[in-house]
């Protein structure tokens, strides 16, 4: 399972791991969510993806299988903290 923040201040979303791009684009679909193709993260067997409207992005890697998987998500303005405490994390 994997954790995403929701649209409610404070909750977290939890998922079942090992998203497919599929399977993300079939959700916001059905949510009603535009996305759009990130270009400036798709290179190599990475491709990725940008909700718009709350600038999340979903960058998936496709080199451990024939679809692409989710590999992180990311979203803007402080939102989150990517500095794990005790994990390497960076000044």
């Amino acid at each position: 399972m994997i954790g995403l923040l929701s649209s409610a201040p404070g909750r977290t979303e939890v998922f079942p791991a090992a998203r497919t791009h599929q399977d993300v684009v079939r959700e916001l679909d059905r949510a009603g969510r535009p996305w759009q193709p990130d270009v400036s993260l798709t290179f190599g067997s990475r491709c990725a993806l940008v909700a718009p409207a709350g600038g999340a992005s979903f960058v998936f890697d496709g080199a451990r299988g024939p679809e692409a998987v989710l590999n992180a998500v990311g979203l803007p303005g402080g939102f989150h903290d990517c500095r794990a405490a005790g994990r390497g994390a960076r000044p």
